[in-house]
């Protein structure tokens, strides 16, 4: 390709359309067709020194002389025409409503049921669970009446299903915290450690287990030899972490009002 060839393509295609080279949009193609043609013609002698390299610049300029050539073939047939564009994106549907359709009327969704709105039967055997837990040395070792408006309140917060798990977690964690191979505390910081954290319990954690690998690594002289006080603080900033990060008691009993 020299540039006589390409001033006569450019020259014939001109004047088989004389008539309409008064466009301007035909008379600038045409000069960008004349610029783009020399710069491939430049990239295709440079490949005798840059195979490579300017085989890419090469197909590059081909490429646009060629997208030229078709929008100035456009123009000639009577108006450039681009294709038919990107399908539109259709709408995002709605976000479902959760929970189940509601139907014709109004829509009442899921409430909590906890124990007081449960059966007589199953609230006051849940209450008589509880209020003995509360009241024994073992739970919270609460006087008589503290145990009952303890057990009040508790059939306001859970469900009755819960009595037997809420009971057993309550208890592991307190005996965590009172054992000389946990937190070592004393009977009221273990009943308010535990209060503080059965909500939170992870199920299956192992509390001593886990705990006592932290703390015997951080007691020993082969470790961290640290005092034992200071080893404790250790394995719980390890342990409190993962093993209170759950949502405890979360088997809820769902109702309609």
């Amino acid at each position: 390709m020299n540039k006589k060839f390409i001033k006569k393509f450019v020259f014939a295609l001109l004047l088989s359309s004389f008539s309409v080279l008064a466009h301007a949009e035909i008379v600038q193609l045409s000069g960008q067709i004349v610029d783009q043609s020399y710069k491939l013609q430049r990239a295709v002698e440079d490949m005798r020194y840059s195979p490579q390299g300017n085989r890419r610049t090469a197909r590059a300029a081909t490429v646009a002389l060629l997208e030229m050539a078709n929008r100035m073939l456009g123009e000639l047939d009577g108006g450039y025409n681009p294709g038919p564009g990107p399908a539109p994106i259709p709408p995002t549907p709605p976000y479902p409503y959760p929970g189940p359709n509601p139907g014709p009327g109004p829509y009442h969704p899921p409430m909590l049921r906890v124990c007081a709105q449960d059966s007589v039967d199953q609230m006051q055997a849940a209450f008589t669970k509880i209020k003995a837990f509360a009241y024994s040395t073992s739970g919270l070792d609460l006087t008589s009446s503290g145990a009952a408006d303890f057990a009040t309140t508790w059939n306001d917060r859970y469900p009755c299903v819960v009595a037997d798990e809420y009971i057993a977690d309550f208890q592991k964690i307190k005996t965590f915290a009172y054992s000389t191979r946990g937190l070592d505390m004393n009977t009221n910081g273990a009943i308010e450690y535990a209060s503080r954290n059965i909500e939170k319990l992870c199920d299956n954690f192992d509390l001593e287990g886990e705990f006592r690998k932290h703390y015997d690594f951080a007691y020993s002289t082969s470790g961290l030899d640290m005092t034992s006080s200071n080893a404790i603080e250790y394995a719980r900033g390890k342990i409190e972490p993962r093993a209170f990060s759950c949502r405890n008691f979360n088997q809820f009993v769902l109702t309609r009002n």
